[in-house]
């Protein structure tokens, strides 16, 4: 069995090295390549690719691996699997893993902070450049006995509720099929209505896309947020902007790559995506993808992305 780590070796410990090392020849690929020249399209080898996807550029189309021979699988080092052709690998017999849920600590306390952020108004001190200003415009709120309404009760979703449940506040929660009797299900017109802090935490698609619509966003308090950890173009972000601007909502955290607080009026935060970024999740990224490796060499496969 060939191992290819298509990753820097210093990234594992030694202890994952030498686990790995029991289950084959492993090789280590640590820059960015074409992968059409790699060692691995020249072997008949048994093999398996384990892939950080910033070294491919987030891309591994078909005729990558049809010049690959005996591919046994192929095990990314992230939750997505985008960038991968299933139905293509499914035909050909190919194991496809993931490392899910390393994150969802890291990434529900960082919507945590997010949220402080917006209710003690940090998006107007940065941009005051911190002088003080004892007006309406600087007031901030407390979070304690506010709602905060959860939209998609997966892993993160229900670990962010259970951290502001025991911070005082009250957790209700909307989602398609998951129910949890620790807090109140509501539909979304009444959530959207009612609530202090909306946290969206459903998976992207072409539905969930349509949950946030003008409407409800419309439908909202004044002295609400919207505060996201999955992106913005799950709603209109330019009515939100707009909103806060004009104080008929009360703030917007969002992450974005290479944007900047004062390219937004009043209370908005934006920061790079960093909700995932803690010595933590890459710890557990590492060690989830050893398993899966581990998982395929020994035939007890864990991880597999269906």
């Amino acid at each position: 069995m060939e191992i290819y780590i298509i990753d820097k070796k210093e990234n594992f410990n030694e202890g994952q090295i030498k686990r790995i090392e029991k289950c084959g020849k492993v090789m280590f690929i640590e820059e960015e390549h074409d992968m059409l020249e790699g060692a691995y399209t020249k072997s008949d080898e048994e093999k398996i690719i384990a892939i950080n996807p910033d070294l491919i550029g987030w891309n591994l189309p078909n005729d990558i691996l049809d010049k690959i021979t005996n591919l046994k699988a192929i095990c990314l080092m992230s939750t997505s699997y985008s960038y991968v052709d299933l139905e293509y690998c499914k035909n050909r017999n190919i194991v496809v893993t993931n490392v899910p849920n390393y994150s969802t600590d890291s990434v529900a306390e960082y919507a945590v902070f997010l949220m402080l952020s917006i209710s003690r108004k940090l998006p107007m001190q940065i941009k005051g450049e911190w002088k003080e200003n004892f007006t309406d415009e600087f007031c901030g709120m407390q979070i304690k006995g506010k709602t905060a309404a959860i939209l998609g009760l997966g892993h993160i979703g229900e670990r962010l509720a259970d951290i502001l449940k025991g911070m005082g506040i009250n957790v209700i929660y909307w989602s398609k099929n998951t129910r949890n009797d620790k807090y109140t299900y509501k539909e979304l017109d009444e959530i959207f209505k009612e609530t202090d802090f909306i946290f969206p935490t459903f998976l992207i698609n072409d539905e969930t896309k349509k949950i946030i619509t003008d409407g409800r966003i419309n439908s909202m308090k004044s002295n609400a947020s919207i505060i996201t950890i999955v992106g913005t173009e799950i709603f209109n972000k330019d009515l939100v902007l707009e909103k806060v601007k004009n104080n008929t909502l009360y703030g917007l955290a969002f992450e974005n790559s290479n944007d900047n607080i004062n390219n937004y009026e009043g209370n908005v935060l934006v920061t790079s995506p960093y909700a995932w970024y803690t010595v933590d999740s890459l710890s557990n990224c590492i060690e989830i993808w050893v398993n899966s490796i581990e998982g395929i060499a020994n035939n007890e496969v864990v991880n597999t992305v269906s």
